[in-house]
């Protein structure tokens, strides 16, 4: 996994997967989503800070390792807080909480169109 660009609101994670049995490669803007529609996110789901944060890093495809290193948190406490997130919101895993999270980003923007 690399990173690539400028600033770190420009930065990109490449995710290389091997490329066999029709795998692809998946590239993830860092800044897909701007502070105000995190913060929009944050009061719309009744998030802490501190579980923003680690939604945040989700959805950049981080491990539950690489969240806590970049945190200064235990590793258990992202797990403890993923796991509360799954049941507050009824999905499976963490794949399922993203998506939550972008499907209630999407209906901010259907809101705001009409």
């Amino acid at each position: 996994m690399g990173q690539e660009g400028g600033s770190p609101a420009e930065q990109v994670r490449v995710r290389r997967p091997p490329l066999t049995s029709g795998a692809t490669a998946v590239t993830i803007r860092t800044n897909a989503i701007s502070e105000e529609e995190w913060d929009i996110l944050r009061r719309s789901l009744g998030l802490s800070l501190l579980h923003t944060e680690i939604v945040r890093r989700l959805f950049l495809g981080k491990s539950h390792h690489e969240i806590a290193r970049e945190m200064a948190i235990r590793p258990r406490t992202v797990r403890t807080v993923v796991n509360r997130l799954c049941r507050e919101f009824g999905v499976s895993n963490r794949v399922q909480l993203v998506l939550h999270v972008l499907t209630v980003l999407r209906e901010h923007w259907e809101e705001e169109g009409e």
